[in-house]
């Protein structure tokens, strides 16, 4: 299993609160560097970012854009899959926290 498979699966797994307390983010598509570059921007932790992506209307495209574009994150392709395939795990996974948080 990917280190990006782990950290979205774990990211969907836990309750926020643990992630408005953690300093890395950790999150499919958002290595060191991205991470470096979030924080530059204001965006600290998952929990904001999560909130970045609901301010969005859950609009993966736009979402992608903003972080492209705005926050001038990078997606790299590498041996392990496309750039375009992280973007779509990063929307995924914060998805799926969604989908989880309206059950309670």
């Amino acid at each position: 299993m990917s280190e990006t498979t782990i950290a979205g699966n774990t990211f969907i797994r836990e309750p926020l609160k643990n992630y408005a307390d953690n300093t890395q983010i950790s999150l499919p598509g958002i290595g060191e560097k991205n991470s470096k570059r979030l924080k530059d921007f204001g965006i600290t932790n998952e929990v904001q970012l999560f909130g970045q992506y609901l301010a969005f209307n859950m609009d993966d495209d736009l979402f992608i854009s903003y972080l492209v574009e705005e926050v001038k994150l990078v997606f790299v392709s590498n041996k392990y899959g496309k750039a375009e395939d992280y973007q779509k795990k990063l929307c995924h996974t914060l998805q799926e926290k969604y989908n989880i948080l309206k059950e309670y």
